[in-house]
């Protein structure tokens, strides 16, 4: 099965990329984490699984940024209720915010994607919480991820939502300190 991808960047839509390796050019669905890291024209390798389109309907190919993307990506796709399209949703979440999420037991980030509801949320979530899905991932607790969930209990404390905070945090970097953490997350991730 093709296993990876090494070529030129060609066209980036809503949810695909189009690469050119070769005189072929592939198309693949995948998250907007790894639409935003993606540039046009250049070279770059993506993994990726291709496996039937619905009803037979020829094939579909899926890319991602990294092995655990690919990874959580299969776990998803285990679980009852979640198709390749809801699995492509949730891997549009920073990792940050899952794995947020999965640690403090919040279904919510869950239930911001498309094609989720409360139960299908806590279904995700109990099946991500399992401790042997959380190493596979390396979804353990570090101290970065003790003070992001220390920055989105402040940011709930403020007013906001646990999705809204989950997601102010999830895009600062791990290495800043929790003050200057909730700081930047109230004013949109700008120094």
């Amino acid at each position: 099965m093709l296993e990876a991808i090494t070529g030129t960047i060609v066209a980036l839509h809503e949810g695909s990329v189009v690469v050119q390796t070769g005189p072929f050019e592939m198309r693949f669905r995948c998250g907007a984490t790894l639409l935003e890291m993606l540039r046009l024209g250049e070279e770059s390798r993506l993994l990726t699984l291709v496996e039937p389109g619905p009803q037979g309907q020829g094939l579909v190919g899926f890319a991602f940024g990294s092995e655990a993307e690919r990874d959580l990506f299969g776990i998803l796709r285990d679980i009852q209720g979640v198709g390749p399209s809801t699995a492509m949703a949730i891997l549009s979440f920073p990792a940050p915010a899952i794995q947020n999420g999965v640690e403090n037991e919040d279904a919510t980030l869950f239930k911001t994607a498309k094609g989720v509801g409360p139960k299908l949320a806590n279904r995700i979530l109990g099946e991500l919480r399992s401790s042997e899905k959380l190493e596979m991932l390396g979804l353990t607790a570090s101290a970065s991820s003790t003070k992001s969930r220390e920055a989105i209990d402040a940011l709930k404390g403020l007013g906001f939502s646990s999705s809204d905070a989950i997601q102010m945090v999830a895009s600062l970097p791990d290495t800043l300190s929790l003050e200057e953490l909730i700081r930047r997350a109230l004013r949109g991730g700008e120094e």
